[in-house]
């Protein structure tokens, strides 16, 4: 049997569990930031945005605000499927800023 040995893009993503389940993806809202500010993904992937800042957030596109969630206290959790590389902030905090990357054959 072959042993599975993470790459580097997965060690650093969970280092407790470094193989991450396919097609899912994290974004922790702690100190002000979306962790990572950047997200490589997948079309069709789903991903899991988790308060974890004492202080209320959400989740909007950016250009057009054309998707937003709603406001996340402390410990909430809300998902998104990617369909496009999008921007996206807290309304709330508008110096929060992140982005989903949808990743191509080879990437």
């Amino acid at each position: 049997m072959e042993k599975y040995t993470p790459n580097t893009y997965e060690a650093s993503r969970n280092k407790t569990n470094p193989k991450p389940k396919a097609g899912a993806d994290t974004v922790l809202i702690q100190q002000m930031k979306f962790v990572p500010e950047v997200l490589y993904a997948n079309i069709g992937d789903t991903i899991t945005f988790i308060n974890k800042d004492f202080v209320k957030h959400d989740v909007t596109e950016e250009k057009s605000r054309s998707w937003s969630s709603s406001v996340m206290n402390y410990g909430d959790t809300w998902r998104m499927v990617v369909s496009k590389s999008e921007d996206y902030f807290c309304s709330l905090h508008i110096v929060m800023k992140g982005k989903i990357i949808t990743k191509t054959n080879g990437v």
